[in-house]
């Protein structure tokens, strides 16, 4: 149900769950959600269909609360070949074998996060390809726990690693654990669209 794929979201239990509450900015803070309302609020205003980029984030949030932005993503889905009734009952995705936490070594401050290093660790576990031909494996991927700018004790789980047996899990994990830098103050947090070139 769509409440299955929000719990599990929110919770970051399931990458695939995240990433459809993410893409689908369901206004839960999210950076890419947040991203996402804007660059979608000055599409609508651009082509018309609203006045201010205000009423556009107005309109975008009002889709995604009836259920008609989770609709239409099963219409693409079930485009492409895939299972629309994933996005109804998360049971149907894939689950990786084993789960892995990453934790902090010290108390401090997230400072930055090497997105790319996420990535590469997620190639590792085999979420990505590395030749065109290559299969990925839908079930392991990176849920991350922390953003840039929280708080952590020794100890917290920064991130959860969902991998199975094929998986490089070592590897992974130690990309992982060297892609999150924690120092003792906290990082000046600047505004993700900095600017609007109209």
């Amino acid at each position: 149900t769509t409440q299955e794929i929000v719990e599990r979201g929110l919770h970051r239990l399931c990458p695939v769950c995240e990433e459809t509450l993410e893409a689908f900015c369901e206004m839960l803070g999210t950076v890419a959600g947040n991203v996402a309302l804007t660059l979608g609020a000055h599409i609508l205003r651009n082509a018309g269909a609203a006045q201010t980029i205000e009423q556009g984030i107005k309109m975008l949030d009002a889709k995604i609360a009836s259920g008609e932005g989770l609709k239409k993503f099963a219409e693409m889905i079930a485009a492409q070949g895939g299972d629309p009734q994933v996005c109804y009952d998360t049971s149907l995705l894939p689950k990786a074998k084993t789960l892995i936490d990453v934790k902090a070594d010290r108390d401090g401050y997230i400072y930055s996060i090497a997105a790319s290093e996420i990535g590469n660790a997620a190639k590792l576990l085999g979420a990505g390809r590395e030749h065109k031909t290559d299969v990925p494996d839908l079930a392991v991927g990176v849920v991350m726990k922390k953003r840039i700018g929280d708080a952590v004790k020794r100890g917290d789980v920064l991130c959860t690693i969902h991998a199975n047996p094929a998986s490089d899990r070592i590897g992974a994990y130690n990309t992982l654990q060297k892609s999150i830098c924690i120092q003792p103050e906290k990082p000046e947090l600047k505004p993700l669209i900095q600017a609007v070139i109209e």
